[in-house]
């Protein structure tokens, strides 16, 4: 394919809206992503309680800045999902 006498290769996954699309509809580097990104906020999360933030704030905490990643467009990919990455999200 040509767009503007320049060539173009497809590419194997692309970031639309936020989640990682590959051209085998796997979702698995989405996944890896998501891993990732809600491990290093549980990581934050622990040293807050390790100085003594109360259930109250620890709560408050994981709803915004964890459940919020783990959920968004999760309809749109969850039934597309391996049982491995199904496991490793409801593992976070």
């Amino acid at each position: 394919m040509t767009f503007n006498h320049s060539p173009t290769t497809p590419s194997e996954s692309v970031n639309f809206l936020g989640i990682l699309v590959d051209n085998h509809l796997t979702f698995i580097d989405h996944v890896k992503n998501l891993v990732k990104k809600c491990n290093s906020k549980l990581f934050l999360m622990r040293q807050l309680r390790k100085v003594g933030m109360n259930q109250i704030g620890l709560k408050a905490f994981y709803c915004t800045n964890i459940r919020s990643i783990l959920t968004y467009a999760s309809p749109v990919f969850y039934n597309f999902l391996s049982m491995t990455c199904k496991w490793r999200l409801e593992r976070v």
